[in-house]
């Protein structure tokens, strides 16, 4: 069985009609990022214990908290990490999630991804203040009680399949999984399937589902290039036991969020039933367990 979960922020910036879509939809699980135009890293205690009792109220439970920390240059200095991370981590355990979505870093110096005509990356100094941002964050992590969940993301050290895997091997812990967003391989030049899967199963706790065509058009999924088809045939195979959250970008797509829309969003979440009923695949009711995975 798996649980379908959904990035709702790219229905509505309403909290009001976040849920009222992912009610029709059947939906009972959200990625919380965006709240009202701000990220949910940003919100006060206060604000995200008013969020929770709104959840409460419809039967929604919190699959993730997806905080953009680790969309900065390597050389974030750690004090300014340490309050973020703890900060998501205090809010995670108010949403009654155990996960934290972050990312991998940028280069040093840099606030978004390398461009043609940048200078030269020195890949060696990324990966090592990069790696010794994130091995910080694990021990705040496991302080806090929480599990980051890396995403591979454009522009991010994790962006190529060897970059993720070189971290998971470098970094490896109880309290590090693996977001797999396969269309930001797909982004990268990278192939999601079966490179990107293979190098990462053991360390994947949830599958962020959008699809890309050749020309960079955002789809739903299995319109694209991204092989998603054959990717669930393999996670279903495999016994993955997680979270397919939905983060479609049907409308635009940015460095810290996308939109589909209310009308856009009921056609993602159709096109992924209907892949998931051609393989038999049983829609969970409950969010699993899968940090012991």
């Amino acid at each position: 069985m798996v649980a379908l979960s959904a990035f709702a922020d790219e229905i509505s910036e309403s909290v009001e009609e976040q849920v009222a879509v992912l009610a029709a939809l059947a939906i009972r699980f959200i990625d919380v990022r965006g709240v009202g135009g701000r990220n949910v890293a940003s919100l006060t205690m206060g604000e995200v214990r008013a969020l929770r009792d709104d959840l409460d109220r419809h039967g929604l439970e919190v699959a993730s908290l997806a905080s953009p920390v680790g969309k900065s240059p390597a050389d974030t200095p750690l004090d300014d990490l340490r309050g973020r991370v703890e900060h998501a981590a205090v809010l995670a355990h108010i949403l009654g999630t155990p996960s934290v979505r972050v990312f991998s870093f940028y280069p040093p110096g840099l606030t978004g991804p390398h461009h043609e005509g940048d200078p030269p990356v020195d890949l060696a100094a990324w990966r090592d203040a990069a790696f010794v941002r994130l091995a910080a964050m694990i021990g705040w992590a496991r302080e806090s009680g929480v599990v980051l969940l890396v995403e591979n993301d454009r522009g991010t050290y994790s962006e190529t399949v060897d970059g993720a895997a070189e971290m998971v091997a470098a970094l490896g812990s109880e309290h590090l999984g693996v977001v797999l967003d396969p269309a930001n391989f797909v982004q990268s030049g990278e192939i999601a399937y079966p490179d990107g899967y293979a190098a990462l199963a053991p360390w994947v706790r949830q599958v962020h589902v959008k699809d890309v065509t050749a020309d960079g058009t955002m789809v739903a999924a299995g319109e694209g290039t991204v092989g998603w088809p054959e990717l669930l045939r393999a996670l279903r195979d495999d016994g993955y036991p997680g979270l397919l959250s939905l983060e479609p970008h049907l409308a635009r797509g940015g460095q810290f969020g996308g939109f589909t829309g209310p009308e856009l969003y009921p056609r993602a979440a159709a096109a992924l039933r209907d892949l998931l009923a051609q393989l038999e695949w049983v829609e969970e009711s409950t969010i699993i367990d899968v940090q012991e995975a």
